[in-house]
Parts: C-alpha cells; sequence; structure tokens
C-alpha cells in the first residue's frame, strides 16, 4: 500500500471513529435528557430515522444542527465532540430557550395544483411558534400554507394551518371539520387541498369554501374512483384561532 492511500484510509478510519463516537455521544445525551428519538425528530423537522443514523454514526449532523442539538439536549457542543465521561449540564446563561411550541411548515396545499409531492425538503422548511393545543395534548402538530383562494372564506391566501393526522388521533374526520385532502391520480401525481367535511345524507362531500367562481362544487367522496384515489389524512385544528 503507497503512503497516500495509507493515509486515506487512515484518514477515514479517523473521521468514523469521529462518527460513531459522536452518535454515542448524542445517545446518552438524549437519554439523559429523557427525550426520545421522535422529540429530536420533531424540533428539527426531519425524520425519527436520520436521527437514528446519527446515533448509529452513519451521518452525522451539520455544525449547526449540532450547536442546536446540544442547547436542545441541555448539554455543550464541546462534550457531544468528545469521547468523555460524565454529561456536563450546561451553563443556563449559555443556553437559548427552547420552545415545545415550536411547529414546521412541511408544504402547501392548493386545490387545482398536480405535483410529484407536497412536502418541502428538511433544509428549507421554516417554523411557527404556537401555544399547545390542550385538544390534543402530546399529538404531533405539524403546519401547512395555504395558496390560492380555494377555501378563501376560511383560510385565505397565505394563510397557516396547523394539522394533526387523523392516525395519530385514532379516528376519523367529523361533521364540519376542515380536513386534509391528497388527490393521487393514476400517474402518480398528487392534489394536496383543504376541504370542510360534510356530512350529508349518509354520503361525505368534501366542500371547498371560497367566493371564487372555479370552487364551488363540493368533491363527492366514492369507494372506488377510476382515475384517482382520494385520501383524508389530518384535520386543521388551528389557523390564527382554534378551529
Amino acid at each position: 500500500m503507497s503512503s497516500y492511500s495509507y493515509n486515506e484510509a487512515a484518514r477515514g478510519l479517523f473521521y468514523i471513529s469521529m462518527a460513531m463516537t459522536l452518535g454515542t455521544q448524542i445517545r446518552q445525551a438524549r437519554e439523559g435528557a429523557r427525550k426520545s428519538q421522535e422529540n429530536i425528530a420533531d424540533h428539527f423537522g426531519i425524520t425519527r430515522e436520520a436521527v437514528s443514523q446519527w446515533e448509529s454514526g452513519h451521518t452525522r449532523p451539520r455544525t449547526h444542527r449540532l450547536v442546536e442539538l446540544a442547547r436542545f439536549l441541555g448539554t455543550t457542543l464541546e462534550w457531544l465532540m468528545t469521547e468523555s465521561g460524565e454529561m456536563p449540564v450546561a451553563d443556563v446563561a449559555t443556553v437559548l430557550p427552547i420552545s415545545h411550541n415550536r411547529i414546521f411548515v412541511v408544504g402547501e396545499v392548493q386545490a387545482g395544483v398536480w405535483r410529484e409531492a407536497m412536502e418541502e425538503s428538511p433544509d428549507v422548511r421554516h417554523y411557527i411558534e404556537t401555544p399547545e393545543d390542550q385538544r390534543y395534548p402530546g399529538i404531533r402538530r405539524f403546519a401547512l400554507r395555504v395558496k390560492g383562494p380555494s377555501m378563501g372564506d376560511v383560510f385565505p391566501d397565505g394563510s397557516i394551518i396547523i394539522c394533526v393526522k387523523l392516525m395519530d388521533i385514532g379516528r376519523q374526520p367529523l361533521d364540519g371539520e376542515y380536513v386534509i385532502v391528497q388527490r393521487v391520480r393514476r400517474d402518480g401525481l398528487t392534489e394536496a387541498t383543504v376541504k370542510q367535511y360534510v356530512l350529508k345524507d349518509g354520503q361525505v362531500y368534501l366542500w371547498p369554501r371560497s367566493q371564487h367562481p372555479d370552487y364551488q362544487q363540493p368533491l363527492k367522496l366514492t369507494p372506488d374512483g377510476e382515475n384517482e384515489e382520494i385520501l383524508i389524512t389530518a384535520i386543521a385544528i388551528r389557523v390564527d384561532r382554534p378551529l
């Protein structure tokens, strides 16, 4: 083995060792702070699997995320980056306050627009601060940006709506609630929109609430669509007020 290839291999092993050490420290800090991988994922707007990759040493957070991660877990960046024993408690004066009401805006809902996916990349997401909703304690919330006039009577263009997934609250929508709807065409394109869930004569309708002439007719929910699949995935629980 040439000296160059030997040095390259040694450098590679060094970085692997660093990543594994960092992953171990992240896991220890998380457990010491009594937080789950899901807690970290929610805070950063990423998946639990991404956090698991950090802890296993397969990937590592970027520097700006490491700084925030140390703050979130109540430790120091130096401790996360070095193999050491007892985890120090960070100086309270140096730790920025952590909000437990941080909600990430993960995408848009816009009737009549078909796209490959509705979610934004984690790298471009931003978040808003909103009070805890006592109707859904402990339930993960996410936000969507409304575009267009299809629900202008309730959600004007640019509104940010806070949502919870139906699978997380363990029930179906109730009459009158506002729901997040995905219409999936056979070619795989998705239209993501928000509608009012209306029960009438035993039939489910998804109503737009708008003065715009293009958005006056409800979408009738049928068991089997020939050209598309209609999925109700979440309910909107707040815009600038509880719904």
